[in-house]
């Protein structure tokens, strides 16, 4: 049997090494002990942290660390808010297209909306979402050498290839190395708060666990 094989060469080898490294025997035993406790004690605080600790992580708590850390939120890209419609080049009421994607109105984007579901290959009209523009120009037929320019002189595009054509509005950007949005930090800011409240909190459960030993007299230091 294979098993049997693997698992009697194995207890060879460490015959082997127990009679080749008695030096090191105290050594690696000491490292296998270490490594134990750590397990030990990395499986009891996970528990702990899983039962006892507090993980809501409110909105008001998520906006004060924004604004006392803003400047910490370095964008590392251009980021938009945008509306985006690729549609077939024989799509039908196309003029109407062109003048719903441009409005302000909210009886338009109804009817955007529509348009984009019976007509539409691809859309996305949430304009409330930043995404990154080097996504956007992986979609677009068009190139940009300087893309803040390319964002500060085009708020409307239109352009085409032979897949489709395609027309895109900027709500709002920001350009890179600015403050990032509150918007695209959310996640990564209640991740922060969870990891400082879990050392915290450890830190804690190991400190009543030293006063007590020491107020129960289970520690005793020599003089």
């Amino acid at each position: 049997d294979a098993w049997i094989e693997k698992w009697v060469k194995e207890q060879l080898l460490v015959r082997q090494a127990h009679l080749n490294l008695k030096e090191s025997t105290t050594y690696i035993e000491s490292q296998i002990e270490n490594y134990r406790n750590s397990l030990l004690i990395y499986a009891y605080q996970k528990e702990l942290v899983a039962q006892k600790m507090d993980t809501s992580v409110y909105e008001y708590e998520i906006k004060d660390y924004y604004n006392e850390n803003k400047y910490n939120f370095e964008l590392k890209d251009h980021i938009v808010r945008m509306i985006y419609i690729k549609v077939n080049h024989d799509v039908p009421n196309l003029s109407q297209l062109k003048k719903l994607y441009k409005s302000n109105k909210e009886e338009d984007f109804l009817r955007l909306e529509e348009y984009c579901f019976k007509f539409a290959d691809e859309f996305s009209l949430d304009d409330t979402t930043w995404v990154y523009f080097d996504d956007i120009l992986d979609k677009l037929p068009i190139q940009s050498d300087n893309h803040a320019q390319y964002l500060k002189m085009n708020q409307f595009i239109e352009v085409e290839d032979s897949a489709g054509l395609y027309f895109v509005r900027f709500k709002k950007y920001k350009i890179k190395d600015s403050v990032s949005p509150l918007d695209l930090e959310r996640k990564r800011i209640k991740n922060i708060i969870l990891n400082k409240r879990k050392i915290d909190f450890l830190k804690s459960i190991e400190q009543d666990l030293y006063q007590n030993a020491l107020t129960k007299g289970k520690i005793q230091y020599e003089n």
